[in-house]
């Protein structure tokens, strides 16, 4: 009898706590575990990544980069694992209003920039050069000839000779009117206009602090956080490009100049949004 009470004592301290005393990250891992589902397959299918969902379940909020990602991330793993993504909301902001923000820092890849050799600098210089002495002197105006007095042949002394005076007057006073063209004015002034860049058809507007990822065939364009009022001009060269958002209630996208269809709430992750200009406008 006594061996049985202790056993049964035993039993009730190994007892997981009611379900309104569980932590949030003990409620995924045991709906996860319900479920029989594979962390890495999880994280895989939401693109997030699984060291993120282990952070999730073992209630290790430090490891993201800010509130608003762990909420976004939370939501998503919630919401594929059928429960109430609200009320696990409103558990973790319980649970972690004692925790300090952490600051948002995220990894920029550094840019690199590279210089061409001088040597190729000063033989482009001098190409250029050489374009423009060829150019210079191809349409350098010629020097003016002199305007010589028009030839008279004798045929036409002969015949003007016997004609009246009244005629030869008007002879003279259509000769004396008609000039003749000098050289330079037969040389056609040719302008061209100058060629403007080329405008951006998709702009990225961050109207609150989100962090941005701009991909194409898994490799990465743009990865950065932009603060309200920044904005991300998209290449035009591409319509493969995909869009990945951890604030998608506070990134705008604009499509030759109008505002397309909001990608969704404040603090959502939206990921593989096309950024292809026609696809956009039919959202």
């Amino acid at each position: 009898m006594a061996r049985t009470k202790k056993t049964n004592m035993e039993t009730a301290d190994i007892k997981q706590p009611a379900e309104e005393e569980q932590s949030v990250g003990l409620i995924l891992k045991n709906a996860r575990s319900k479920r029989k589902r594979d962390l890495q397959r999880i994280a895989d299918k939401l693109r997030i990544r699984v060291q993120y969902l282990e952070a999730l379940e073992n209630g290790d909020y430090k490891a993201f980069p800010g509130q608003v990602y762990a909420i976004g991330f939370l939501k998503s793993y919630a919401d594929f694992l059928g429960l109430d993504v609200d009320a696990l909301v409103e558990r973790y902001k319980k649970e972690t209003a004692f925790l300090e923000p952490a600051p948002l820092t995220m990894p920029i890849p550094e840019r690199q920039i590279l210089l061409p050799h001088p040597r190729l600098i000063l033989g482009g210089l001098f190409l250029v050069f050489l374009i423009w002495l060829v150019w210079y002197f191809a349409t350098y105006p010629a020097h003016e000839d002199p305007v010589l007095p028009p030839i008279v042949e004798e045929e036409t002394l002969a015949l003007t000779a016997g004609a009246p005076k009244n005629e030869l007057s008007k002879k003279e006073a259509l000769s004396s009117t008609q000039e003749v063209p000098s050289v330079s004015e037969t040389i056609e002034e040719k302008t061209t206009e100058p060629v403007k860049p080329a405008t951006p058809r998709v702009e990225i507007v961050a109207t609150q602090e989100a962090w941005l990822e701009v991909s194409e065939d898994d490799t990465i364009i743009f990865s950065k956080v932009l603060k309200a009022g920044e904005k991300y001009e998209v290449p035009s060269a591409s319509t493969q490009m995909v869009l990945k958002t951890g604030n998608a209630g506070g990134t705008e996208i604009w499509v030759d100049g109008q505002k397309v269809k909001s990608l969704g709430p404040v603090g959502a992750v939206r990921s593989n949004i096309s950024l292809d200009p026609e696809k956009l406008k039919n959202r």
